[in-house]
This record gives C-alpha cells, sequence and structure tokens, in this order.
C-alpha cells in the first residue's frame, strides 16, 4: 500500500477490524456512539455483523456535528441521537465547539454545555456495545458508565490517544469496575493518533 492507501484502508476498518471485534461476545444490547462527529461510525455499526437489530444511542455536544450526525442518521431504523456530552456525573462545562471533530470539553471553551452520564441516560437499558472518542474525556465518560460496565459489560472500543497514559489508564481503570475483562488494540493512522483499544 502507499501511504494514503494505508489511511483509507486504516481510517475504514476503524472500530471495527474483523481481527479484533472476533473476540466480542453475542448480545443483544444496544450500540453507544460516544463522541459521533457525522455518524459515520454509527452507520458503519449498523451495516456490520454485531447489529442484531439492536438500538443505537448516538451522542454528539456540537451544536454543528450534533446537526451533520442526526441528517446522517435520518433513515437509520431505531436510533436516537443526543445533542450533549458525557462525562463522570450530570453537570454544565466548558466546550471548544466549532472545531469539527477536535470539538472537545475544555476549561478554555467557547461555549457551555449539558454533560451526563452513561448510566443515568441509559437507566433500565441493556448496553452491548460502546464506542467512545470523546477527545480525551474517555476516562470520565468511563466513570461515568460504571454500572452499565459492572452489569452488562458492553463490548468496547475506546480510543486511547488523546492523552498519552490512557493506553495504560483506561484498560486499568476497565479492570477496576470489571476484571474479567480482556483486551486489543488497533492503530489506524500513520501518525501517533487513532489507537483504538477493544475490550470484551
Amino acid at each position: 500500500y502507499s501511504l494514503d492507501d494505508y489511511e483509507i484502508k486504516a481510517h475504514s476498518e476503524q472500530y471495527f477490524e474483523d481481527r479484533c471485534i472476533k473476540n466480542f461476545s453475542s448480545t443483544k444490547g444496544g450500540f453507544i456512539d460516544a463522541g459521533s462527529y457525522d455518524g459515520a461510525d454509527s452507520i458503519k455499526f449498523s451495516k456490520s455483523k454485531l447489529n442484531q437489530n439492536v438500538p443505537i444511542y448516538a451522542f454528539e455536544p456540537d451544536e454543528t456535528n450534533y446537526h451533520l450526525c442526526k441528517n446522517a442518521l435520518a433513515d437509520v431504523k431505531n436510533t436516537e441521537v443526543f445533542n450533549i456530552g458525557l462525562s463522570d456525573i450530570r453537570k454544565q462545562g466548558f466546550f471548544a465547539s466549532g472545531i469539527g471533530e477536535t470539538s472537545r470539553v475544555e476549561k478554555q471553551g467557547n461555549c457551555r454545555i449539558n454533560l451526563d452520564t452513561i448510566d443515568l441516560l441509559m437507566k433500565g437499558k441493556n448496553v452491548g456495545y460502546i464506542k467512545m472518542d470523546v477527545e480525551g474525556s474517555e476516562k470520565n465518560a468511563i466513570i461515568g458508565a460504571k454500572l452499565h460496565i459492572k452489569q452488562d459489560k458492553p463490548n468496547m472500543m475506546i480510543s486511547v490517544y488523546h492523552k498519552l497514559e490512557d493506553v495504560i489508564e483506561i484498560p486499568k481503570l476497565l479492570l477496576e469496575i470489571n476484571p474479567s475483562y480482556r483486551f486489543a488494540f488497533g492503530h489506524y493512522s500513520v501518525c501517533n493518533c487513532d489507537t483504538v483499544l477493544y475490550a470484551f
């Protein structure tokens, strides 16, 4: 492959690489797309062999991205799109918006957004899959999903490249919550980004 060909191939496999998702346990639980941006990963899931007609819940706090996502998923059955960010507690937070897929929670953000937890938002629902790319807020979002991670043991695809320590600290955190997890890693770029932790 040329570098360009590799980038295209790698991006198409990100979060859904066969050799990693083959380890996933079968589940009828819903798919959470945390940091859905334009909805592309929810669409990939809807067309993948993982989808056993389960609900899809897409979360995107950036206003512009939210509308992109909502439009993209308009014809995807059994889908809900939420204009909200995910964290460890229900609160408001500063947010850097208007910068595409890198929009993120940030103390110097240009607006405030509502943040909530997976456990509160998904109360009473079974969670089978969590894909998470929330620009450095992954640990807080995982803490906010503790109950579902303990009870449902969802298959997870977590971005671990935003902070250097996340490669070690996120698997450690998941094992503290549910010691039965095993892990694989996938890397989908020629640079130091797009590294995904698969937990199953």
